[in-house]
């Protein structure tokens, strides 16, 4: 019978009965063996928690992210001013990322024809680590959402009863996630194509280029604030299962109190103290 803490590990196998070779079921039996799969057993507490261990990495993970898209946006920040040749408040504030360190008292160096041309240069860097970095949060992000799908059926398949927990789980978190990656992310990815199109043409059309880096810097901060909503939800359960593992504490305690005052009460019975 198995019980809490048990291990369970399962090993399938498969045989066929291809006749056109010395087939012999016991000698040559083509037969197919998987990988071991282990399972452990867990009481349903300790299956939430588990879980809840592994939504806290998730959202580290997503919060690794938002940071990730947070400087992509601040450059196409620096990208659209450039373009535009309009150093408004934001973008003056748009922090330095490593491109502005790594050429910082070079420039003096330079003549006006190099520094023009150095300008060129990082303004098509920048873009391509746009696009780049807009490819690596969707594929990231795809995961965060199906790890949160994949939390959601182990609850289902152990049968433990959190209908809440599901339903913030799925509708709340996962599902936006992989509608961001379906619809959302395509579109930035669109939008810094056509902004990468603009800024490595030989021939810079301003007009064009400052509107193409507008509607990237548009759809950056739409897919941001999408992320940060979602975010936010994960934040509101982690303060949930944070007061959870308090009254699992709290019971804990009782329950020792418990132990300990019916071990006195029998000693008191006996005499002993």
């Amino acid at each position: 019978e198995l019980k809490p803490g048990d291990k369970l590990s399962l090993t399938f196998k498969a045989a066929d009965r291809f006749a056109l070779d010395d087939f012999d079921v016991r000698s040559n039996p083509h037969a197919g063996t998987s990988d071991r799969v282990q399972l452990d057993v867990v009481t349903p507490d300790e299956l939430l928690i588990i879980l809840d261990r592994r939504e806290l990495e998730l959202r580290r993970r997503l919060e690794q992210i938002v940071d990730e898209m947070t400087q992509t946006r601040d450059a196409l920040v620096r990208v659209k001013a450039e373009l535009t040749g309009k150093m408004d408040e934001e973008s003056a504030a748009a922090p330095e990322d490593s491109l502005d360190r790594a050429i910082e008292g070079e420039e003096k160096q330079l003549t006006p024809e190099e520094k023009r041309e150095r300008q060129l240069a990082l303004r098509r860097l920048r873009v391509q680590r746009a696009v780049n970095q807009s490819e690596k949060s969707r594929g990231e992000t795809e995961g965060v959402g199906l790890a949160l799908l994949d939390m959601v059926e182990q609850i289902e398949n152990n049968r433990v009863d959190t209908e809440d927990r599901k339903e913030r789980l799925r509708g709340q978190v996962a599902t936006p996630l992989l509608e961001l990656v379906a619809s959302d992310f395509p579109e930035l990815d669109k939008r810094l194509a056509a902004l990468n199109k603009q800024v490595a043409a030989k021939e810079l059309d301003a007009a064009a280029a400052g509107t193409a880096g507008e509607h990237a810097l548009a759809q950056a901060d739409n897919v941001l604030l999408k992320l940060d909503a979602v975010l936010a939800k994960m934040l509101d359960l982690e303060s949930f299962n944070e007061l959870i593992e308090l009254v699992r504490g709290l019971i804990d305690e009782q329950d020792n109190v418990l132990g300990e005052t019916k071990a006195l009460r029998k000693r008191q019975l006996f005499g002993l103290e």
